[in-house]
C-alpha cells in the first residue's frame, strides 16, 4: 500500500484535511466590516488561512484602549486608521494575500457592486444600525454574511444566507425594542448616526478570539460548500462555559428579503451617467409607461427655514446628515427639509450625474415601472473602487 506523499509548504498541514481546497481559498474574496477587537481576530485568521483577497472596511482610528484587545495594533499605531493598519499587518502575516482597506461607513459609502464581488462577508460590528444595513445589502445581491458580537466575556455568532430561501435574516431576529432603538420602523429623520455608530462595549481579548475564530470557521465552511445553519444564533457564556443557540423563524413579510434580479452590468462610470440615462436604459427592458429610478435610500434635496425663509440645497443621502443640520445657520430655528427616493424624467434630479448626490460608486440602481424592475450595476466603476494589492 503506497503512502500519500505530503509536500511540506506553508499550507501543507491544512491540505492534509481531506476536503480542503487551498486553491479555492487563494481565489476567495472576503469583506470584513469592522476592524476593532473582533475584526482583528477575524482578519488575522483569514491571513493565516491564506485567503487570497481581503477587503477591510472601518472608519475609526486606533485609541490606546484598543491595544488590550487588538492583536494587530501596536502602541505606535495610536491615531492611525484601524483599517489601514490591519491591512499592513495582513501582509506581514502572509505576503501572498491581496488586501485593500477603505476608511468608509458601511451604511452609506459602499456600493452594492462591491458586495456582489464578494464570496462572503464577515461583520465585526458593535451596533444594530450597521448590522441592519449590512444584512440588507448582502441580501440584495445574494451573498452570505457571518455576524459576530461580543460583550465582556460573552459572545454570539450567526450565519445569514439569502441563498437559503427558508432561513431567517438578521432583521427577522429583531424585536420591537430593537426597532425602537434603531428608530427605523417609525422613519425618524436625521438620526444622529455618529453617536449610534460610535458605541463602545466592554470586551476581553479572549472572547474576541473565540467568536472571531468561529466566524472565520463558518466562512471557511461556506467556501468549501460545507453545510452551515443559517438563521441560527449561537451564544457562548464565558461565565459558565455553556454553549447555546436559537434558530429563528423566517418572517415572510420582512423588508430585507428583496434580492436584486436581473442585474444588468453597465460598462460605464458613474461620472458619465445621469439618472435620466438610467431611465433610458431601463426602458429597454420594461414595458410600463411610468418608468423611474427607485433609490435604496432617501436623498435630502434641501432645507427650508419657515422662520427666515432661507433655503439650502444639500443633495446628499439622508443617512449622512446629522441632526445639527436641521438648525438654520441664519436665525437658529429648526428647519424643515425635502427628501425623495424616486427620480422620474423631468424631475430636478433627473439631469444630475450619479456622483452628484453623494451615492457610492460601483452601485446597483433599481429602475422600475411599479410592476417590474431591472437592476443596473455601474460596472465601469469597479476598477476605481476595488483594487486589491
Amino acid at each position: 500500500m503506497s503512502k500519500i506523499k505530503i509536500t511540506e509548504d506553508r499550507f501543507s498541514r491544512l491540505q492534509m484535511i481531506g476536503w480542503w481546497d487551498q486553491k479555492r481559498l487563494s481565489q476567495a474574496k472576503i469583506m470584513v466590516v469592522g476592524a476593532g477587537a473582533l475584526g482583528n481576530e477575524v482578519i488575522k485568521n483569514l491571513a493565516l488561512y491564506g485567503i487570497g483577497n481581503i477587503l477591510i472596511i472601518d472608519f475609526d482610528k486606533i485609541e490606546e484602549s484598543n491595544l488590550t484587545r487588538a492583536v494587530l495594533f501596536r502602541e505606535t499605531d495610536v491615531g492611525r486608521y484601524k483599517a489601514e493598519v490591519a491591512a499592513e499587518r495582513v501582509k506581514e502575516i502572509y505576503s501572498g494575500t491581496k488586501v485593500m482597506w477603505l476608511n468608509s461607513n458601511i451604511v452609506s459609502d459602499i456600493g452594492l457592486g462591491v458586495f456582489r464581488q464578494m464570496d462572503a462577508i464577515i461583520g465585526c460590528l458593535d451596533n444594530r444600525e450597521a448590522r441592519f444595513y449590512l444584512n440588507k445589502y448582502a441580501w440584495r445581491v445574494g451573498k452570505p454574511w457571518i455576524d459576530g458580537g461580543i460583550q465582556e466575556i460573552m459572545g454570539t455568532f450567526a450565519v445569514f444566507d439569502p441563498r437559503s430561501p427558508e432561513s431567517a435574516c438578521y432583521e427577522c431576529t429583531l424585536t420591537d425594542e430593537d426597532y425602537k432603538i434603531l428608530n427605523i420602523r417609525y422613519s425618524c429623520p436625521l438620526l444622529k448616526r455618529e453617536d449610534i455608530l460610535s458605541g463602545k462595549s466592554p470586551t476581553t481579548p479572549s472572547i474576541s478570539s473565540i467568536i472571531g475564530g468561529f466566524q472565520v470557521q463558518e466562512a471557511i465552511k461556506i467556501l468549501h460548500n460545507i453545510k452551515v445553519n443559517p438563521g441560527t444564533v449561537y451564544f457562548i457564556n464565558g461565565r459558565t462555559n455553556l454553549f447555546d443557540y436559537i434558530k429563528f423563524e423566517r418572517k415572510e413579510d420582512c423588508q430585507s428579503h428583496l434580492t436584486y434580479e436581473p442585474i444588468i452590468e453597465i460598462d460605464d462610470e458613474s461620472q458619465n451617467l445621469t439618472f435620466s440615462d438610467l431611465i433610458d436604459i431601463g426602458s429597454k427592458y420594461l414595458k410600463g409607461e411610468d418608468i423611474y429610478v427607485n433609490l435604496d435610500r432617501d436623498i435630502l434635496i434641501k432645507f427650508v427655514c419657515l422662520n427666515c425663509g432661507k433655503e439650502e440645497y444639500i443633495y446628499e443621502p439622508l443617512s449622512k446628515v446629522s441632526e445639527e443640520k436641521e438648525i438654520c445657520p441664519y436665525c437658529g430655528k429648526k428647519r424643515k427639509f425635502e427628501a425623495t427616493n424616486i427620480i422620474r424624467k423631468g424631475d430636478e434630479l433627473a439631469s444630475k450625474q450619479l456622483t452628484d448626490l453623494g451615492l457610492p460608486k460601483f452601485h446597483i440602481y433599481e429602475v422600475t415601472d411599479s410592476n417590474n424592475s431591472v437592476y443596473l450595476e455601474i460596472k465601469g466603476d469597479m476598477d476605481q473602487v476595488l483594487n486589491f494589492k
